[in-house]
């Protein structure tokens, strides 16, 4: 899959497919069995994964925990 740069792209699927699965390795939350990820040319490390984001479905939410807290822990555990 190849994406041109300046392009706003959408990944779509049933479910099942593998779109999540995708967004997880390109994130390096999981890793691919094969291939790699390469961005402008050369395969994505952590520095390019830092600039981006992911906010995921199934996302767990602490009841004790106020609204900002919420929305601020995934910026501090990542630094």
């Amino acid at each position: 899959m190849e994406v041109p740069a300046g392009q706003v792209f959408g990944l779509l699927g049933p479910n099942g497919a593998g779109e999540v699965t995708l967004i997880r390795i390109i994130t390096r939350i999981t890793g691919p069995d094969e291939g790699r990820v390469l961005l402008n040319g050369h395969e994505m490390g952590p520095d390019d994964v830092i600039q981006l984001g992911y906010l995921p479905e199934e996302r767990g939410l602490y009841k004790k925990m106020k609204v900002g807290e919420q929305a601020l822990l995934p910026a501090q555990l990542k630094g």
